[in-house]
């Protein structure tokens, strides 16, 4: 077991202990050969904490506020359109021009509202398929009826619109989203690892700087015990895995 085996969590604590002048940090400043090692050990502290506070690139924040816009939009001309066609159909007192709004209706929405429950990528698929479910029936009716002065294909063309800018966004959005999560997670180790560098450095120093037993106790037991509680928590992970091969077999 090593301390790269330890969560980041555990890292941060052991050393948060180290550095703090109202813990140990006096007990390194006491040694010799330790306190030039405290520079180190901050700055590895530190870097655990930058990577963790890390935001979200500018680009990333504009890009989900535009998708969750778009979709606002998309969904609230979705129900406009829905409910404005069933509630044409409900008032026609001609019956074949009710069937028609129907038909519009379905054809826009095949599987009614749970169009706005849908991805955003299926949101935007929708859209393109959405040309090829039209009558021509419907396209006249789409140029006819008007809503508050706006004619009912406008509407439309506004909430197609939303959808498909929707669906570009979101592909832009989840590339740059994986981009940044690679970028994160080789901070991450790359911190971890520089961490794990200066612990055993210090380590190494202070088995052979002459520490008072207490102090040496308070330096290593939390580390002792990080240690220990990781080396259990493997070895259980390692004994359900030849558990499960077993019951397998």
């Amino acid at each position: 077991m090593g301390l790269r085996d330890l969560t980041t969590a555990s890292m941060v604590s052991i050393t948060q202990a180290w550095v703090d002048p109202e813990r140990e940090r006096s007990i390194f400043a006491c040694y010799p050969r330790l306190a030039p090692w405290l520079a180190d050990i901050e700055a590895a502290h530190a870097g655990l904490h930058e990577v963790q506070d890390e935001s979200k690139s500018p680009e990333l924040v504009a890009l989900n506020e535009r998708a969750s816009f778009l979709d606002a939009e998309h969904d609230r001309k979705a129900r406009g359109l829905y409910d404005v066609l069933t509630g044409l159909a409900s008032l026609s007192d001609d019956r074949d021009r009710a069937a028609s709004i129907l038909t519009l209706r379905e054809e826009l929405f095949p599987n009614g509202l749970m169009i706005v429950r849908r991805s955003y990528l299926d949101q935007a698929g929708e859209a393109s398929l959405l040309e090829s479910r039209l009558g021509d029936g419907s396209r006249e009716l789409l140029r006819n009826i008007v809503v508050d002065g706006t004619p009912l294909v406008m509407h439309v063309d506004r909430w197609l619109g939303a959808a498909r800018e929707l669906g570009e966004v979101e592909a832009v959005r989840v590339q740059l989203a994986k981009s940044e999560k690679a970028s994160s997670a080789t901070s991450l180790g790359k911190a971890r690892q520089a961490w794990v560098s200066v612990v055993n450095s210090v380590l190494f120093v202070i088995e052979r700087e002459s520490l008072t037993d207490s102090d040496r106790r308070r330096l290593l037991e939390p580390l002792d015990t990080a240690l220990a509680k990781a080396e259990a928590k493997k070895k259980a992970k390692g004994k359900d895995a030849a558990e499960s091969e077993t019951g397998a077999e």
